[in-house]
């Protein structure tokens, strides 16, 4: 099941005792007070939301402290039981979670997903974005859209062409985050279609919001794929767009979320 969580603000706590000592470390290394406070509170989103996670999967309340998110050497985060922690459920100190991770943040918020990418087979992987809805120049476009999203964009330049364009580019940034290359490929090799048309059925159980979750359709060369399928979803809320993809090996089913709103996890405190 995909889960996810917004943090609208940064953790407003007077100390930082659910950061691990490595973290702290970390956090004490940034220069800019911004890009800290953006760590941070990407990090206390996904830790949350990991927390949440295990508590439904054990029903063991695991403090944030016991978790710790890492960084890839590509850039993507991973959840591991700090080593400082005691055991929990079986895990030992130091181990990975079986779950596949994704934090984004713009704007002061946070959004963090998870899918379980354990057990047999091929795994799953989660790419989430989210993205202030603002004018861009009409050359950004021109550089990162195909020539298919190019046309799907609203002729004149207003709010509608803002959405549009922040919409496209946020499913890129969370489709490429799930085939695990980020910006590491031309964002031309991967094609996004927001027409109902173009997307799969929407998963079981998604309930009607405002703005509700959407799916969108995703187009790529087969080599990106390497015999996967991947889904999108995306909303939009206060001045916000907020993207979730999923990739699954093609044996793994149609859809990936079911349940999806049963899934989400509030992150307004």
């Amino acid at each position: 099941m995909l889960r996810w969580l917004l943090q609208a603000a940064p953790p407003t706590a007077p100390s930082l005792d659910w950061l691990t000592s490595d973290e702290r470390l970390r956090a004490d290394s940034f220069r800019f007070e911004k890009r800290r406070n953006d760590w941070l509170n990407g990090r206390y989103a996904a830790k949350r939301l990991v927390a949440r996670h295990l508590r439904e999967r054990t029903g063991l309340p695991v403090p944030l402290s016991f978790l710790e998110i890492g960084t890839e050497a590509s850039g993507s985060p991973f959840a591991r039981l700090s080593p400082e922690a005691p055991p929990v459920a079986g895990v030992e100190p130091g181990r990975r979670l079986p779950v596949s991770l994704s934090i984004s943040h713009s704007g002061g918020r946070a959004l963090a997903a998870l899918v379980p990418s354990g057990g047999e087979g091929p795994a799953a992987a989660v790419g989430a974005d989210v993205e202030r809805v603002e004018p861009r120049l009409a050359t950004f476009a021109r550089d990162y859209f195909t020539a298919g999203e190019l046309a799907s964009m609203p002729g004149d330049e207003g709010p509608e062409r803002d959405l549009a364009v922040t919409a496209v580019w946020s499913a890129k940034e969370a489709v490429l985050k799930a085939l695990g290359l980020g910006l590491t490929v031309d964002t031309r090799s991967v094609g996004i279609d927001l027409s109902a048309a173009a997307s799969p059925a929407a998963p079981e159980g998604l309930a009607p919001g405002e703005p509700g979750w959407e799916p969108f359709g995703v187009s790529a060369d087969g080599a990106l794929l390497s015999g996967s399928s991947v889904h999108g979803y995306l909303r939009s809320s206060a001045g916000f767009v907020l993207t979730l993809a999923v990739r699954l090996p093609s044996a793994a089913g149609a859809d990936p979320v079911h349940a999806l709103a049963a899934g989400a996890v509030p992150g307004r405190e």
